[in-house]
Formats: structure tokens, C-alpha cells, sequence
């Protein structure tokens, strides 16, 4: 940051107090035997009925760790909420083969096929049967 405004200053001071007030909190990391890359997707496709914009999210775990997250508003619109989840699933699925590709260079080992858990059954029996569509 080149020129700090009063406002940046409020904000850093601000986190500074969030972080002085919660220091008795922590994370607990379970030990767990080899590297298990876990995913979790979830679309919100009805948020906004007028504009019927999805909003996407996943999360990626290695073992008991939280690794990687993100969320998206998606520019598409799309109007059956089955494709929705399905798309979402799809890019987890991608994120997850990258992720998947820089672990066994980290770790020089293979790793278990990953697994993402999705909330939309119609996505599932997509996932589970490639042939019933296109």
C-alpha cells in the first residue's frame, strides 16, 4: 500500500483488536494415516429469483485440514437447478485433479481418487451413470 488512507488504518486496527480478542481460540487437526483429498460443492441457484444468477462454492480438505476454498457468482443464467449442481460438481472435479496432481509432487507418493460430496441427488445419479445424458 503506496499511499494508506485513515479508513485502511481503521480497518488494520480493527482485525488487530478481532485477533487480540480471540486468541483462546484455535483449529484441532485430527492425525490421520495417509493423504485423503476430500471436496464439498454446493450451488445456490434460487438466492435471486429475478436474476436467477448461481452463486457457487466447494471447499478441499487434506485430511482434517481445510487446504483451499472458493465461491463464485457465476454470469450465466441458468434455469433447471440439476445442471446447476452438476456444473458445480464438474469444476470441483477439475480443481480436484489439479489438487490432486500437486500433492503426489509434495508428497512423491500416490494418492486415493478423491472424493466430492455433493447435496443434489439428480447430480449424483448423473455422476453415477454417464450414459443417461448427454
Amino acid at each position: 500500500m503506496v499511499k494508506p488512507t485513515k479508513l485502511y488504518c481503521k480497518e488494520a486496527k480493527h482485525v488487530l483488536r478481532y485477533l487480540r480478542g480471540t486468541t483462546q481460540f484455535g483449529f484441532w487437526y485430527i492425525h490421520t494415516e495417509g493423504v485423503k483429498l476430500q471436496g464439498f460443492t454446493d450451488a445456490d441457484w434460487a438466492r435471486s429469483p429475478s436474476f436467477k444468477k448461481i452463486i457457487s462454492g466447494g471447499i478441499f480438505s487434506v485430511g482434517s485440514a481445510i487446504v483451499s476454498w472458493y465461491n463464485r457468482k457465476h454470469i450465466s443464467v441458468e434455469l433447471n437447478s440439476a445442471k446447476v449442481e452438476y456444473m458445480v460438481a464438474i469444476q470441483a472435479t477439475c480443481k480436484a485433479i489439479w489438487m490432486r496432481k500437486v500433492l503426489v509432487v509434495l508428497f512423491g507418493q500416490m494418492i486415493d481418487p478423491r472424493v466430492i460430496y455433493c447435496d443434489n441427488e439428480c447430480c449424483i445419479k448423473f455422476s453415477h451413470n454417464p450414459v443417461f445424458h448427454d
